[in-house]
């Protein structure tokens, strides 16, 4: 789980550049690109980008929950194993 977590993470800083990168290449076309049709799209893209970094702060959210889902995993394995031992059984793994 925990290098699920890191793989997500490592999407979610993808995203994080994603957006900001559009929101630029439409700035750009400022000068070329003018009137309401050239006004619409950079306003489309400038919400493109907020909508991305949305979705990064949730996968952000995604990924901490499977750290501490893993950390949690780890524990309850280590307890019952524990248990299990002093108890006198033999544990594998």
């Amino acid at each position: 789980m925990t290098r699920k977590a890191e793989e997500w993470a490592t999407v979610a800083d993808h995203l994080r550049h994603v957006g900001p990168r559009s929101a630029e290449h439409a700035h750009d076309t400022g000068n070329e690109w003018s009137g309401t049709a050239g006004d619409a799209f950079r306003a489309k893209i400038t919400r493109f980008d907020s909508g991305v970094r949305g979705v990064a702060s949730q996968v952000d959210h995604l990924a901490e929950v499977l750290r501490v889902s893993s950390t949690l995993m780890d524990a309850a394995v280590n307890t019952i194993a524990g248990s299990a031992r002093s108890m006198g059984v033999e544990v594998v793994g």
